[in-house]
């Protein structure tokens, strides 16, 4: 059986859980999967850990500039 992993999963493993730990130790290597999202969150998570502050979840779709977001919207 193909286990998908979230990401407070691989945390918990990370971290050291018991329960996750041994349970994740009885079951191969080729059953245990990680989607695209779950990669994401732990790389922009490793970011924030290495910076030491927060960076923003989602980039700014608008400049600063008035003008450029009325061409935008047109």
């Amino acid at each position: 059986m193909r286990y998908l992993l979230d990401t407070n999963i691989f945390i918990a493993a990370m971290k050291g859980v018991d329960f996750v730990r041994v349970r994740l130790e009885r079951t191969p290597l080729a059953d245990l999967v990680l989607s695209p999202v779950v990669l994401g969150e732990l790389e922009l998570g490793s970011k924030r850990v290495r910076t030491g502050r927060r960076m923003p979840l989602v980039s700014p779709v608008w400049s600063r500039s008035s003008n450029s977001r009325r061409s935008m919207v047109r």
